[in-house]
């Protein structure tokens, strides 16, 4: 995931330095919205890209640790009451626990499989597919 979204700043970084570089150097100027809706791509983007980067989930003997940006959730594996696949069409897994659920992206294949892997056999909960 963290590919797709670098791509994507860097296109949309490109295209500001193409747009300005035309207005400067070759005179050719572009109407606000132009630059309005590159700096709207690149602050999506970025806004992605920290709230991605910021997350993390843990799994050790003791339970699961999610750590997000502003918050922080340490779910013991007795309070896991289930762990699925929620959609097999674009890849996710859930886990439902006690107090709520969370979920994460099965966009980066291995880490991902392998994270909700040692989920279910930690919580000795899920479907296994």
């Amino acid at each position: 995931m963290r590919v797709p979204i670098m791509i994507g700043i860097g296109f949309w970084t490109l295209m500001l330095m193409l747009v300005v570089n035309l207005a400067v150097f070759g005179e050719h100027f572009m109407p606000p919205q132009a630059y309005l809706g590159i700096l709207f791509f690149l602050y999506l983007f970025g806004g992605v890209s920290f709230y991605y980067f910021s997350i993390s989930i843990t799994v050790d003997t003791g339970g699961v640790t999610m750590i997000g940006p502003g918050s922080f959730r340490w779910v013991p594996w007795k309070d896991v009451l289930s762990v699925s696949v929620m959609n097999p069409y674009f890849p996710g897994y859930e886990v439902i626990t006690r107090g709520e659920a969370f979920g994460f992206s099965g966009m980066v294949f291995s880490e991902h499989k392998r994270l909700y892997d040692l989920i279910v056999a930690y919580s000795k909960h899920g479907d296994r597919t």
